[in-house]
């Protein structure tokens, strides 16, 4: 990197933590840090969904998989924005009405301490796999930029969301996915320009990449791709960010169109993402598939306008992990730790939370570091289908059935639907098969318990 590299990256990360440390100064009390005391109005709340949802996965993921397989880099982003337009069209009006904070709080109204207490365990692994996603994203990316060891990048990746998020929970979370919008979509547009043009001399352009490959929706399997869509959509519908989106919200309305923009906030960033994968394929063959996204931006921007490119992506891939860190926190604190000092005022509740920020990602660094250089979208399906086999089942018959299922058959059903997963993944390989053998096999205890009363 160019001195105009670093002066142009320095200023935008400073430029960002002002904006986040103004926005947290305005969190007085726990209620306020974790969900904005319900006040949020639509940037807020379409910052605090974009700033989850478009991460890693969603830019260096994705041009990582259309780096090696084209039109495969695309999936998880089509995932993605049908869950925020399905989540914001169907459960929008019951997650808002519940008045819950946490899907855990919401499960414990319905099914009782004990169901919530085992959704907050399992739901957490799921959500920890997520956050070794980001990590890895933002250690691939530290790593292209620094030139440093892959354990050296991941823990100034891990501290950089420790500050990311303790100083300001989810209005300063959502404050900084604002800009953060801002920037993605000026660079990814940007970035399109610039491939459509170095593309166009290109004798034969993109027609020189094997189209078996490339532009081939069977690549990766047309099943292990549609699994992972669905994977996708149904483990967003019961994720703590939408939980987090509700509750900070000021009223349904206002949930449902942050919903739509940042699903629709998505597709620039998505196509830019996957064409600049390809693109670094026909012109850079040699380089890491991880380092796609960076090395076009280092290659192909002005100097200063590339650092200050690089430093919006590792903001978005930090902020991206940062907000999952906040919703797993905010299950600790109000979940567990709640649960055992249930009169915990406000103060407590606030230092509760940003201890649990700091221990989530600790733990998460030790296990990057153990995962090595593994693949992205792999965590990524993993971490949603993790979440979906657990909670699907119980909190979807919670809004939509009149008939409440007991504690007991809601406990079958979470250990039903995990344990098949696994077992069926573990035999096929296909996340298709295992998601939906999980959902039937965790539907058993209540037809047991229907078939019992009648």
């Amino acid at each position: 990197m160019t001195t105009l590299h670093i002066i142009g990256f320095v200023l935008c990360i400073l430029a960002i933590i002002t904006l986040g440390y103004f926005s947290g100064k305005k969190v007085s009390t726990g209620s306020d840090y974790i969900s904005g005391s319900g006040k949020g109005g639509l940037l807020l709340v379409t910052g605090v969904l974009f700033s989850t949802n478009i991460g890693g996965a969603s830019t260096i993921g994705a041009a990582q998989g259309a780096f090696t397989g084209g039109l495969y880099g695309m999936w998880w982003n089509v995932g993605v924005f049908l869950a925020n337009f399905v989540i914001g069209l169907c459960l929008a009006k019951h997650i808002k009405s519940s008045g819950c904070v946490t899907m855990q709080q919401f499960i414990r109204i319905k099914y009782g301490s004990k169901a919530a207490l085992t959704s907050a365990v399992l739901s957490s692994i799921g959500v920890l796999v997520s956050i070794v996603t980001q990590i890895l994203s933002a250690t691939a990316l530290l790593m292209s930029i620094l030139k440093v060891s892959f354990v050296l990048a991941t823990a100034i990746a891990t501290v950089l969301m420790i500050i990311y998020v303790i100083f300001g929970g989810a209005i300063g979370a959502g404050m900084v996915g604002i800009a953060k919008a801002g920037l993605l979509f000026v660079f990814c547009i940007v970035g399109g320009i610039i491939v459509i043009r170095n593309t166009s001399n290109i004798p034969g352009g993109f027609s020189n990449l094997d189209p078996n490959v490339y532009f081939n929706l069977n690549t990766g399997g047309i099943l292990n791709n549609i699994g992972g869509v669905i994977s996708s959509i149904v483990g967003l519908a019961v994720s703590q960010v939408f939980f987090t989106c509700f509750s900070t919200a000021k009223d349904v309305k206002t949930g449902q169109r942050a919903c739509y923009i940042a699903s629709l906030l998505i597709l620039p960033i998505s196509i830019a993402s996957v064409a600049i994968g390809m693109y670094m394929q026909l012109t850079h063959p040699e380089i890491s598939s991880k380092e796609a996204f960076p090395s076009f931006l280092l290659m192909n921007l002005n100097p200063f306008l590339s650092g200050v490119a690089l430093a919006t992506l590792l903001i978005t891939v930090v902020g991206s992990g940062a907000s999952v860190t906040l919703g797993i926190a905010t299950v600790i604190s109000k979940d567990l730790y709640g649960h055992f000092k249930p009169n915990a005022n406000e103060k407590e509740m606030l230092y509760a939370t940003r201890l649990a920020i700091i221990l989530v990602l600790i733990v998460a660094f030790i296990f990057t570091c153990l995962c090595g250089n593994s693949y992205i979208s792999l965590f990524t399906m993993l971490s949603m289908a993790l979440r979906a086999a657990v909670n699907f089942v119980p909190v979807m018959l919670a809004f939509f059935s009149k008939k409440i299922i007991g504690e007991k058959h809601c406990l079958s059903s979470m250990y039903f639907g995990i344990v098949s997963y696994l077992a069926v993944y573990f035999v096929s390989k296909s996340t298709m098969y295992a998601l939906l053998a999980s959902i039937i096999v965790a539907l058993v205890p209540i037809m047991l318990k229907n078939k019992k009363q009648l």
